[in-house]
This record gives structure tokens, C-alpha cells and sequence, in this order.
């Protein structure tokens, strides 16, 4: 496998122990019991880090490290690409039950299980073997299987490095709403009908408006309703106050938002490849007409998807998934905007966002270009064409539960994007909208199995 296909990082959490009790946290959202561990930041001390995100997790605030449990390392594919985590826990006490003034993160539920309840309820076994080395550690120390107050810190030395191979969750991908499904609503609005609506996060589509590229409100919104921030879209209008102009630069920004609010995919767009002049106006509504300029298009942009991409992926250690774009009619011939915008050219990118309305655009089957493209595909925005773009999932011609099943026998890991548009969704009614945004994401659970 290249090297640019591989992602190394090391994360550092906590085997949590009260009065014979494990702590385990219960994700909802995710059907996962799992414990407390996320990303060493750079120059961050691993038992810092550990200490950190417990508490974040679990919403407990006195914790002592008592051991540490070594390291092992664990190995699986996502989104195309494979994953080398080196992970190292501690063995931590919880003194009492005071909690963080925020709370703890929304997503997780705390749960306190005797140990043989909390190896049965794992959902990884990478995890369970953190709680036989905890549990080793404290019959080893106290003879009881007991923690308690005052023990020191002590290395645990005699037990091996494991290594899990191609380690990989059963679960089904998660299942997001892409807030430019509702962009006439206000972000904070279209977080709280995904929550209602049980999507399993957001992705946030990058835009003009500050409240959707500062990262402190969107962290607050992601714990304010439970939903974590799985993706961003890089902005494809040509002017984003404080940002730059070129789409390589808004595609950085876009990275550095991404690092700050832990989402995983950046989607974007294409490289324009000619040049277009545009006419509006307002009539009953506002329209828009445009016509291509007869000079070509080039940026660095352009040639940076194929040259510095894939090490750019590996700098960050986001998967920037490239979008297939919809093809427009002038005069009845089709004329295509974008550079690389069919399958065979899509084919060179390291990974690719699958739009399935755009390939209705082309006439294209979305089930045969997934089975050309799978390897590369690490994301897909889902919605239908009906003659018209981004209708919601169910409706229109496309086969998209064929497609869903596929990608389901197939194991698919990414992420599917629920992508209408607000007149698809019945945005003018809210209550109407919460039924399609329901209806949707039935649709693709179903066929996701």
C-alpha cells in the first residue's frame, strides 16, 4: 500500500475503576459501548492527553492515574485509506462524583458495570483487552479485584504489545445531514431537526455566514444536540469574507476549521475549467443565466489534486474527498465547467465524494460508477434526480437503494451525506420538513441495513 494511503496517529485514554466498577460510555448515536480515548494533540504529554479526554467523555472531573497499561497497536481500513493507531491507556481512579461545569460531551452516555459486564459489553475486543490488563493490574496489587484510594503510579511491564490486523467495526456507516440541505435555515436550526430527526451527525456546508466556519460556535452546536461534525464542504462560492479567493486556499482553510471542530472528511469541489459569464435577474423569483467564455481555466488548484493531495491528506490526517460535478446543457450540447469531471478521470484522485444527483445530471448509473470507483470512495452525498437536482433520497429515478445495498455487502466505512434541496424537504413547513428529513434517513437506514 502507498505511503500517502496511510494514516498514523496515536491516541491515549482510560481504563476509569470505582468500587469494583469499570466505566464504560454507551454512543446512541452509533449503537457502540466504548471507553474513554481520543487524539494526542502535537506536544501534548500522552497521560495529559489521556486525563483530557476521559474528562471530556465522561463529564468527570477528579481522576487519578494509578498504572499505566502499555501500548498496543491497532490497525484497520477507513474511507479508503488504512489506519495505524498506537494507543496507550491508564489505569485511572475516579475519586468522586464531580463533574465538568460543561458537562460531558452529549454523545456518550456513562455507564458503571461490574467487570466481567463490562468485557461482555465492549463493542471492540481491541477495548476489552484494556480492561483485562486493568483488572490483571488490580487483583495483582490488591488481591480483590478492587481499586482503592492512595495507590501510586505503577508501569505495568510484563504484558506484550498487541496487534489487532484489519480491525474493523461491523456497524453500518454513519448517516449525516449536509446543512445545505436547509441553507434558507440557520445552522443552529438545521442541528437541531438532524437531532430530532436521529442523524448520526452533520456535515456543514462552509459558506459566507460566520456561524458556519467559527469553530467555537460549531463545537457548541455539536454538543449542544449530540451531533458530531463528520465532514465539511469547502466553500464553493468565490467570495468568503476573510478568506481567499482561490479555491486551493478556501480548501486550507477549510483543513485548519476541520482540525479544530474533529471532523474527519473534507469535501470539495473540482477545478473549474472554463471560464463562465453570469446574468441575473429578478422577476417572480430570482433567475440566472450563463454562458461559457471561449479561454480555459487553469489554477494551481488544478494541478495540486494530483501532485500534493495525497500528502497533504497524510500532513493532516483528513480524508479530502474530491466531488463529481453535474454536467449543464447549452443549446441542447453538454458542456461540463470542471476539469476531470467523468469516471475515468476521477479514477486519478486519491479519494472521491460520490454525488449521486450529479451523475444523473450526465445520465449516468450511480450503481455502475460506484463498482468503478468503490476504492476511491470515502463519501457519498446522497440525493435522487427527477429531471431536477437533489430530490430527497426516495424519490426520483435514480436506483439509489440498489446502491445503498451494494455499498452495505460491500462493507462500505465512510460516511453517506443525506443532500436535498430545501423544496424537496418541505422547508416551507417545519413540521413537513422533520417528516422528510425522517423519511430520508429511514430510507437509507433500510437499505444500509
Amino acid at each position: 500500500m502507498a505511503a500517502s494511503n496511510i494514516v498514523r496517529y496515536v491516541a491515549a485514554g482510560g481504563v476509569v475503576v470505582r468500587e469494583g466498577c469499570v466505566l464504560v460510555l454507551r454512543r446512541p448515536s452509533r449503537s457502540e459501548v466504548r471507553l474513554p480515548k481520543g487524539h494526542v494533540e502535537p506536544g501534548e504529554d500522552v497521560q495529559a492527553a489521556a486525563l483530557r479526554e476521559v474528562r471530556e467523555e465522561s463529564g468527570y472531573a477528579n481522576l487519578v492515574v494509578c498504572a499505566d497499561l502499555g501500548t498496543q497497536m491497532v490497525e484497520f481500513d477507513h474511507a479508503g485509506r488504512h489506519v495505524i493507531r498506537t494507543e496507550r491507556y491508564f489505569l485511572m481512579e475516579l475519586l468522586d462524583d464531580q463533574t465538568l461545569p460543561c458537562g460531558s460531551e452529549t454523545q456518550f452516555d456513562p455507564i458503571w458495570l461490574p467487570w466481567d459486564e463490562a468485557l461482555a459489553a465492549l463493542t471492540f475486543e481491541a477495548e476489552r483487552e484494556w480492561v483485562r490488563r486493568a483488572r490483571a493490574w488490580c487483583v495483582g496489587r490488591l488481591g480483590n479485584g478492587r481499586l482503592g484510594n492512595g495507590e501510586t503510579r505503577q508501569q505495568l511491564t510484563d504484558l506484550p504489545i498487541y496487534q489487532f490486523t484489519n480491525y474493523q467495526s461491523t456497524n453500518p456507516p454513519l448517516i449525516a445531514l449536509s446543512t445545505g440541505s436547509l441553507y434558507n435555515y440557520g445552522t443552529a436550526r438545521v442541528f437541531e431537526l438532524a437531532a430530532q430527526a436521529g442523524y448520526d451527525g452533520t456535515e456543514v456546508l462552509v459558506d459566507e455566514r460566520w456561524d458556519t466556519r467559527q469553530p467555537a460556535y460549531l463545537r457548541r452546536l455539536s454538543a449542544d444536540y449530540g451531533l458530531p461534525i463528520v465532514a465539511l464542504h469547502s466553500p464553493f462560492v468565490d467570495r468568503v469574507s476573510g478568506w481567499p479567493d482561490d479555491q486551493l486556499g478556501r480548501l486550507r482553510h477549510t483543513l485548519a476549521l476541520a482540525q479544530e471542530v474533529g471532523a474527519s472528511t473534507v469535501v470539495t469541489h473540482l477545478p473549474f475549467r472554463l471560464h463562465f459569464m453570469v446574468i441575473s435577474w429578478q422577476d417572480s423569483r430570482p433567475r440566472c443565466l450563463s454562458f461559457p467564455l471561449p479561454f480555459v481555466h487553469r489554477e494551481p488548484y488544478r494541478d495540486f489534486l494530483h501532485n500534493g493531495l495525497a500528502a497533504l491528506e497524510a500532513d493532516t490526517g483528513i480524508t479530502v474527498a474530491v466531488e463529481n460535478m453535474p454536467v449543464r446543457r447549452l443549446f441542447g450540447i453538454r458542456v461540463s465547467r470542471y476539469w476531470f469531471d467523468t469516471p475515468a478521470k476521477l479514477a486519478g484522485l486519491p479519494h472521491l465524494t460520490l454525488d449521486t444527483t450529479h451523475l444523473g445530471t450526465w445520465g449516468l448509473d450511480p450503481l455502475a460508477v460506484y463498482e468503478r470507483l468503490r476504492e476511491r470512495v470515502a463519501h457519498v452525498h446522497l440525493s435522487n434526480f427527477d429531471g431536477k437536482e437533489h430530490r430527497s433520497p426516495p424519490d426520483g429515478r435514480l436506483p439509489l437503494a440498489e446502491l445503498l445495498c451494494r455499498m452495505a455487502r460491500d462493507g462500505y466505512q465512510g460516511i453517506v451525506t443525506v443532500e436535498a434541496s430545501p423544496d424537496a424537504l418541505n422547508a416551507a413547513d417545519e413540521t413537513q420538513c422533520l417528516a422528510a428529513l425522517r423519511r430520508a434517513l429511514a430510507f437509507c437506514r433500510e437499505h444500509l441495513g
